[in-house]
């Protein structure tokens, strides 16, 4: 017997989807709390994944986080909700945190946890002091991160990746963003149609096999929880 094993992001599929749903939540939530423009941009996110930060899911928690941080500057009891819609506010010129500058610190520390998130919240709330409802805050962004419920920005970052109808199904919450799904519009299939060929009929000769090997999330077994990224990569492939 014979098997190839394949990576999926990367190999099978140029993936686009995720990093541009990063971006767009960090800029959404950045308007909501006043910001003219925030540009998170392809360098800022590989820099994130140079140090550890891999997860969309964290690093959206890690910048949201930085960017209220900084608006308590002026505003100490500004807050957004956990779940859409984001407010209309009032632009002002805060200067947008340096989330470079907080990830050098974060790979500089080269704190006891591996668990990017721990070690967001151990910086933040060692560099400034933050009253007791800001902790709470804080923690809730980050501690909630993975977590369609209490997390603004896993669940719009999960509407925007999956669209609006899987999304509804799956997590039985009406969608707040009108989106086709960017997993299934961005991502594209990497192999050339003659690479393709070429692999379909390895696989159609005798004891030839394939397999995908992914970090995306797959549909679970009964019982448990999940989201089929995985799936919805494979449609491409």
């Amino acid at each position: 017997m014979k098997i190839l094993l394949f990576d999926m992001d990367g190999v099978l599929l140029e993936a686009r989807a995720y990093h541009l749903a990063l971006r767009e939540v960090v800029e959404s939530i950045g308007r909501a709390l006043g910001f003219r423009q925030v540009n998170l941009t392809q360098d800022d996110i590989h820099f994130f994944e140079s140090v550890g930060v891999t997860s969309e899911w964290d690093s959206a928690a890690i910048c949201y986080a930085l960017m209220l941080q900084r608006v308590w500057e002026q505003e100490p009891e500004r807050m957004l909700p956990t779940a859409p819609p984001l407010p209309e506010v009032e632009l002002h010129d805060a200067v947008i945190p340096d989330f470079h500058a907080f990830f050098r610190l974060y790979d500089a520390e080269k704190l006891i946890t591996d668990h990017s998130l721990v070690n967001a919240e151990l910086l933040l709330l060692e560099q400034y002091d933050h009253s007791t409802k800001q902790v709470e805050t804080l923690q809730g962004i980050l501690h909630n991160a993975r977590q369609i419920d209490g997390s603004l920005t896993h669940r719009l970052f999960q509407e925007l990746i999956l669209g609006s109808r899987v999304f509804s199904d799956l997590y039985g919450l009406k969608a707040s963003i009108p989106s086709e799904g960017y997993l299934l519009s961005l991502d594209v299939p990497a192999l050339a149609d003659s690479q393709t060929k070429q692999l379909l009929a390895w696989l159609d000769k005798d004891d030839h096999y394939a397999a995908i090997i992914t970090n995306r999330p797959s549909t679970p077994p009964e019982g448990y929880f999940d989201t089929p990224e995985a799936e919805l990569g494979l449609k491409l492939v």
